[in-house]
């Protein structure tokens, strides 16, 4: 029974470190343009333009080194297109956040 509830215990534990959340970061106001140096981020987007541009030459890996990729959630009020090279573009409603990733040659979506 103890052992049971040690590997449990231990299995939820993993699971919880790797469902981390990515730290949040918000653009600058009126900025139309999410910089490079958001991959691994959480992007949320507050009073957003309805456009919102990603880094016009896809960044290959992030500042820790990592693959580039971000995430980013529409806080609203109105829906978002995030755009990108070799037209790339998704639109984002309000409340929801899709993941965005990049092999440095183009945007795609992380599934």
């Amino acid at each position: 029974m103890m052992k049971a509830f040690l590997l449990g215990s231990a299995l939820f534990l993993g699971q919880m470190n790797t469902m981390k959340e990515k730290p949040a970061v918000h653009l600058q106001p009126h900025s139309h343009a999410i910089p490079k140096d958001f991959g691994g981020k959480l992007v949320e987007l507050i009073h957003a333009p309805a456009v919102v541009n990603l880094p016009p030459v896809p960044p290959q890996v992030d500042s820790q080194g990592n693959p580039w990729e971000i995430e980013v959630r529409n806080l609203g009020p109105d829906a978002v297109m995030v755009v990108g090279e070799h037209s790339f573009s998704v639109p984002i409603p309000v409340g929801r956040t899709v993941a965005i990733q990049t092999s440095g040659r183009g945007y795609s979506l992380k599934h």
